[in-house]
């Protein structure tokens, strides 16, 4: 909340959210202070929130929202390791630190207490699909306590708004057919309905970086300023106009588009701790593996290719300093594919999915992607565009490699053509690694960990980022 000195900031209250006098008056164009995890919603009355009352009696220490604990000798201390090319990374062990004064008593017990805690759902509103992912810390290992998907269906080429419907139902599905706990939820925005910008402005008070965003944004936001949720995020120090600044990313949604979602989650039974963006969450799920102090220097280039768009994100470790929608995705692929051999759209999407599955001929292979090199070509120069964007800010620290996620990552050779382009090291990510799973979660669905999931980032970065925003 404005005037916060926690280290998250980027909070509106359930009664702002309600009110319709606040927001369009008190609200109107309103900026929350820089934070590391930019959450578009957050609830913050969390006096009623379940298990507050108990957490508390049992001695729990209340955090920034979510109720939380210190946490000491987590896996996050253990050192990264990325593997070379594609695939995963084998579990490394870890080791729990033994307490050495007794001056630690209070703080062990605090941590036994939430020994167990289940992080809040991670609902990704795909536009082909809906993923849900629930992680857990239990002791020092992180575990995937229960995972969902459904497929939207036709609801795919309708707007965000169009097929919300048809989101509620597959979400109502999923949490009658796994094994969730509670209802807390941290949603994702599709990138169709958020606005990202970057900007540069003078260093200063928080009142006047909130003033120079709004000078940034006239006549660039896709929507009434009045009628928008802004938030940002300082990415590092810049430099232009002949003086020191600092290099901004700055995202927007519609107000009437999160009173809707909102809506829809509260049909759904759910209770919304945080609305958050896809880039956010693809760099949380992969944070915890950047820990030490010179990751700060190692700059990853997440690349999630989806069906309607592909976002672009970029890290210092765990921090991230880039943040771009690129409108072209799977679906534009299957249609240039649809146009060239003269079939169905659907056709051509299932000849896509059979060539990532290895299913195709090599003659097969080589005449579908001589027909995809020129979308290709155009995503690849959307691509070196944000790395050339990026250099000019940091000058110093060079793209170390590209991880691919999304539904698009399980096509290998897609993945080879892109990196290849760009002259980067590439692997396909896996967001479950140094992951447990937790009896048979995720096996309805089909998420098979003997392989990288690269469609479930989003999810699982947003279950994993709720622990952050506590």
């Amino acid at each position: 909340m404005p005037g916060s000195n926690g280290p998250i900031t980027l909070a509106l209250t359930f009664n702002e959210v309600k009110d319709a006098a606040v927001r369009h008056k008190a609200l109107q164009g309103w900026i929350c202070p820089p934070a590391r995890f930019i959450l578009l919603y957050r609830r913050t009355n969390y006096a009623d929130a379940p298990g507050a009352r108990r957490f508390a009696q049992a001695g729990g220490r209340r955090g920034h929202g979510l109720f939380c604990a210190p946490r000491r000798g987590s896996p996050e201390d253990s050192p990264p390791h990325l593997p070379s090319g594609i695939g995963r990374v084998p579990t490394a062990p870890r080791q729990v630190p033994t307490p050495s004064h007794a001056a630690d008593t209070e703080q062990e017990m605090a941590l036994k207490i939430t020994t167990g805690r289940a992080f809040p759902i991670g609902i990704d509103l795909g536009t082909s699909a809906v993923k849900m992912a629930q992680m857990r810390r239990e002791d020092q290992a992180l575990e995937l306590l229960a995972a969902g998907s459904a497929p939207l269906g036709s609801a795919e080429e309708q707007s965000f708004t169009q097929r919300l419907d048809a989101v509620g139902a597959a979400i109502r599905g999923i949490m009658k057919s796994d094994a969730f706990r509670g209802n807390e939820c941290v949603i994702s925005l599709p990138a169709e309905c958020t606005f990202v910008q970057h900007v540069k402005i003078p260093k200063g008070p928080a009142e006047e970086v909130s003033k120079a965003i709004q000078w940034e944004l006239q006549g660039k936001l896709p929507f009434p300023p009045g009628d928008a949720v802004i938030r940002h995020i300082v990415a590092g120090d810049a430099f232009g106009d002949h003086e020191a600044k600092q290099e901004v990313i700055v995202v927007a949604a519609a107000r009437a588009l999160l009173d809707s979602c909102l809506a829809m989650a509260r049909r759904c039974k759910l209770d919304v701790a945080g609305i958050n963006i896809e880039p956010c969450a693809l760099v949380e799920c992969f944070s915890r593996l950047f820990r030490r102090t010179s990751d700060a220097s190692r700059t990853i280039l997440y690349v999630d290719l989806g069906a309607a768009s592909t976002q672009v994100a970029m890290s210092h470790g765990s921090r991230i300093v880039f943040a771009r929608n690129l409108n072209i995705g799977g679906n534009r692929l299957d249609k240039v594919v649809a146009e060239g051999l003269g079939i169905a759209g659907s056709q051509a999407r299932q000849m896509r999915r059979d060539l990532a599955a290895g299913h195709c001929s090599p003659g097969a292979q080589d005449e579908l992607y001589h027909l995809l090199d020129a979308p290709l070509e155009g995503l690849c120069q959307e691509l070196a565009l944000c790395m050339q964007y990026y250099d000019t800010v940091f000058r110093n620290q060079a793209v170390e490699r590209v991880i691919f996620l999304g539904g698009g990552a399980y096509d290998k050779r897609l993945c080879q053509s892109i990196a290849e382009r760009l002259n980067l090291t590439a692997q396909i990510g896996d967001p479950l690694i140094r992951v447990e799973r937790v009896g048979g979660a995720g096996l309805a669905c089909g998420l098979d960990r003997r392989e990288p999931q690269p469609d479930w980032a989003v999810a699982v970065g947003l279950s994993l980022g709720a622990e952050k925003a506590a």
